[in-house]
């Protein structure tokens, strides 16, 4: 039997609702920037503007393979393996560009050289990315951590001579794993 309309309500009102645009996000530089201060300066600042400027952000899915097995007669699915898929973050672009620089270098930044070949994974990945849910008044309520996290793809930004919105950054990040948990107060 459904719940009244008022019961609803009233759990609607008691707890409120997740916003979307109710959310922030945390973030390391990688190794190699920090290792790197002559040629990285103001890292935290840079780390700020881009938490700051995070237009929007993609919690995690996880998904799950399955196969089709004979049970009893029966064919059913059952799960034998798990998936993380990226996940894509939108960052407004400042006018110097900085924020767009900060991703074009982190990419950049899995080669060792010209030449093709790539550094180890600890030295681009970062140990963890953190996404916030936030409340009405800013507290966080819920949090996911995504472990060993780099971006794999900085899009490009199309230009137009008509346009008069801004310049919008958008980053795939794939990584490791993720775990969810509630934020108590």
């Amino acid at each position: 039997m459904a719940a009244p309309l008022s019961r609803f309500i009233s759990e609607i009102k008691r707890r409120n609702v997740a916003r979307g645009a109710k959310y922030s996000i945390s973030l390391t530089p990688p190794r190699f920037m920090i290792t790197n201060p002559e040629r990285y300066k103001n890292l935290t600042e840079k780390i700020e503007l881009v938490e700051l400027f995070a237009e929007s952000v993609q919690m995690p899915e996880f998904t799950t393979n399955t196969m089709p097995i004979r049970d009893e007669g029966q064919i059913r699915e059952i799960v034998y393996d798990k998936q993380y898929a990226p996940i894509v973050c939108t960052f407004i672009c400042d006018s110097q560009m900085e924020v767009k620089f900060f991703f074009d270098e982190w990419v950049k930044g899995s080669l060792k050289t010209d030449t093709g070949t790539f550094k180890y994974l600890r030295d681009y990945a970062i140990d963890e990315m953190i996404i916030y849910q936030l409340d009405e008044s800013h507290q966080e309520t819920y949090k996911v951590t995504l472990y060993e996290v780099y971006p794999k793809l900085v899009n490009d930004i199309a230009y137009s001579a008509y346009s008069k919105d801004y310049n919008r950054c958008q980053v795939q990040f794939v990584y490791k794993n993720w775990k969810s948990e509630r934020v108590t107060q």
